[in-house]
């Protein structure tokens, strides 16, 4: 298949371009053989960020995972280490900014569990854990729905507007996953 328009350099509205590109991929994806059971992970991150209760799955990251995003993003995405369109929060790096809304994202289960659940755990992760990774982890029909419905949201009169949006799976997904099978959550 042949990709008009790189979206690149184009703000937020990149992720809102980049979600109907891979929606658009994933629907014929899934029409191969072999392809049932697949699932969609989506993430927001420096644009917008889910409320605790919009996600069915927490991935915990540790004070190193932190040091590697950094490391690895400005190793890797040279014309990003500097934000053409920066977040409203920081004009830096967006891994800078990532480890700040997963930092905040681990206060607020914290407020939610209570500090010495995470102290006083087995686990040494959770022990480990200063921040949090959101997601929601949709059927393939869900995943469509809150597409078309974002799409729908976006899109008047031949113009698309990301301004201020915010759906109930976001104008900005950084990124969805597939995947097949499920994921335990945290116990």
């Amino acid at each position: 298949r042949r990709v008009h328009g790189d979206p690149e350099a184009s703000g937020p509205d990149t992720h809102y371009k980049v979600l109907q590109a891979v929606t658009a991929a994933v629907k014929e994806y899934a029409q191969l053989p072999g392809r049932e059971g697949l699932r969609v992970w989506g993430y927001r991150n420096v644009w917008f960020r889910f409320h605790a209760s919009a996600v069915n799955q927490i991935i915990p990251v540790s004070i190193d995972q932190f040091m590697f995003l950094r490391e690895s993003f400005v190793n890797t995405f040279n014309t990003q280490r500097e934000a053409s369109f920066p977040s409203y929060a920081y004009n830096g790096p967006f891994s800078d900014v990532a480890q700040d809304v997963q930092q905040d994202q681990y206060e607020i289960i914290k407020v939610c569990l209570g500090a010495e659940w995470f102290h006083g755990h087995p686990s040494a992760v959770i022990r480990g854990t200063r921040g949090f990774i959101f997601l929601k982890d949709m059927s393939l029909d869900e995943f469509y729905e809150q597409s078309r419905a974002l799409k729908s949201a976006t899109t008047m009169g031949g113009t698309t507007r990301t301004d201020g949006l915010d759906a109930s799976f976001g104008a900005s997904t950084n990124g969805p996953f597939l995947r097949q099978g499920s994921l335990a959550g945290l116990h």
